[in-house]
């Protein structure tokens, strides 16, 4: 999941990334997914939460992986990530989001 974090505290996430299908090349690499609002699984204010408690303002993105229901995290990037094209090509500007706040 990707969004952005503003200097009050508020944090946003426009969606999630659904990884369908991985690279065989670059192991890990997502070659086919979907943008979704939500997951059954991911207690999406708990890794809101997480990200306001670092006290980071900015562009991130968060990688979870679920095995079954339970989810663990991966590692949290204060960056754009690698799926930032997704939210742009959904109509989604989080960069420009960011910079008008």
């Amino acid at each position: 999941m990707q969004g952005v974090s503003f200097s009050d505290g508020t944090v946003y996430t426009p969606g999630i990334i659904k990884k369908i299908r991985q690279s065989v090349v670059a192991r890990g690499s997502t070659t086919y997914g979907y943008l979704t609002t939500n997951d059954k699984y991911i207690d999406l204010e708990s890794v809101k939460a997480l990200i306001s408690k670092t006290g980071f303002h900015g562009i991130f993105d968060v990688d979870l992986m679920r095995r079954g229901t339970e989810i663990f995290l991966c590692e949290i990037n204060f960056q754009n990530g690698d799926y930032g094209y997704a939210y742009t090509r959904g109509r989604i500007f989080r960069i420009y989001g960011f910079l008008i706040v």
